[in-house]
């Protein structure tokens, strides 16, 4: 049965946590997929993934020069003629005694070979000079030209076939974030397809009929929807497939069928995200659709963005349907934003993203600065407000100043985007001033 419930934003986090963990033990572990090697990266691999083959897979010139046999020297340098030329991909003859190949950059040395002298190294040709290279459009170069090298050392500039990877060798454990680096591997290996954990996937549903799709005519009282547009990219910001469902008029069965159809269409979603129709007004379809399927309403002490509800949610047949989060914002733009910021955002970062290049945002300490004769701003005392703000540096001092940015109400979406940080003012604290060190979660680097 549901619940109504009163907690701070840290009880809230840790609910939502909860939630979380329970909807994933629930699942019959990580959902894979195979994807391209080129989609790969900042993919999570789901299993170990070894080396097909060897790198290299032949041994190969490390230079532009001349493979040749050691065993041909008899003294600090040999005069050896000409054998035909080895370009980069190509499959040579064997080197015969007394015959120098010239041989490319990555080109594969050819049996019998042993070591390559750099063209750089020539101590004369013939036909040419003997840091250049002969005219290879046609055979004349192997008609009588000799080519005088020194002596190399056995092995010498030869990157032998392995020297790299064996093949065999574990490469990436299972559980790895793709780099790019990781994906150059791959594909150097031969490796099409690799097989990863499934982004998480949630599902985005703003409800309301004053909501329209920006590009739609408004009518008088419309409003256009940036709450689903601010979910969907802050999610996929953070590694998550969002998935924007619709937007509901405000009826309790529109609103139940628009949600049953978007869990059947979308079975290995993670996570629902409703946004509006969960306060006290008379047309609150959200909260008195879900409360009869589990959801718990009720309120955090924060500002803004009280009003909230979480759970575990299953579709209308519940014997059939895979568990999971749902969790229900307010409708105001703002406290959609930092409802995200205290309870989605840190929570998916650490469960899916904390290895890889996404970070927990930065807690750090700034001095309030207050613009004009304004000496302090006030908060309720029952309640954590977040207040927009931007954060900078003094360029004497390097101190970290922070400004605000409109006021605490909900609405405010220009001062949210201009913002670069959240300034928190905790419970039990009513009046900060001017000058006073305030704690600011950092949107952005500032």
């Amino acid at each position: 049965m549901a619940q109504n419930f009163r907690r701070s934003v840290a009880q809230h986090r840790e609910e939502i946590r909860r939630i979380f963990a329970s909807v994933l033990v629930q699942r019959s572990g990580h959902v894979t997929e195979v994807i391209t090697v080129y989609d790969a990266a900042a993919r999570r691999t789901s299993q170990p993934i070894v080396a097909p083959t060897s790198l290299p897979g032949f041994d190969n010139s490390q230079m532009d020069g001349y493979a040749v046999r050691c065993a041909d020297f008899t003294g600090e340098s040999q005069t050896l003629q000409f054998a035909p030329v080895i370009p980069a991909g190509t499959a040579p003859a064997p080197l015969e005694s007394g015959f120098a190949a010239p041989i490319m950059t990555g080109a594969m040395v050819p049996a019998g070979a042993d070591a390559v002298v750099p063209i750089e190294a020539v101590i004369a040709a013939t036909g040419t000079d003997p840091q250049s290279f002969p005219d290879f459009s046609t055979d004349d170069y192997l008609a009588g030209s000799t080519v005088t090298l020194p002596l190399p050392p056995a092995g010498q500039f030869v990157r032998e076939a392995g020297s790299d990877v064996a093949e065999g060798t574990l490469v990436i454990e299972a559980g790895t974030w793709l780099t790019s680096r990781h994906i150059g591997l791959l594909a150097a290996l031969g490796i099409s397809e690799v097989t990863v954990e499934r982004t998480p996937q949630v599902l985005v549903l703003v409800t309301g009929d004053e909501v329209k799709t920006p590009g739609e005519a408004l009518a008088p009282g419309q409003i256009y929807d940036s709450n689903s547009a601010f979910l969907v990219a802050a999610l996929r910001e953070i590694g998550i497939d969002p998935v924007r469902v619709s937007i509901s008029s405000d009826t309790v069965a529109e609103f139940e069928a628009h949600l049953d159809a978007a869990l059947a269409q979308y079975p290995h979603a993670l996570a629902v995200i409703t946004t509006g129709g969960i306060s006290k007004g008379a047309f609150e379809v959200v909260k008195v659709a879900l409360e009869e399927r589990g959801i718990d309403f009720g309120s955090v002490a924060m500002q803004p963005g009280g009003p909230q509800g979480c759970g575990v949610l299953q579709g209308a047949d519940s014997t059939a349907s895979t568990p999971v989060a749902l969790l229900s914002f307010p409708g105001n733009p703002v406290s959609t934003a930092i409802s995200f910021e205290m309870f989605v955002r840190p929570i998916l970062v650490s469960l899916f993203t904390e290895s890889h290049a996404v970070r927990p945002r930065e807690l750090r300490d700034a001095v309030l600065r207050l613009d004009g004769a304004q000496k302090f701003i006030t908060s309720p005392r029952e309640k954590s407000q977040w207040r927009r703000g931007i954060v900078s540096s003094d360029s004497a001092t390097g101190e970290q100043h922070v400004r605000l940015i409109g006021s605490e109400q909900s609405h405010l979406v220009f001062a949210l985007a201009q913002a670069n940080a959240l300034v928190s003012i905790p419970e039990s604290i009513d009046q900060v001033s001017d000058g006073e060190i305030v704690k600011v979660l950092m949107l952005e680097e500032g």
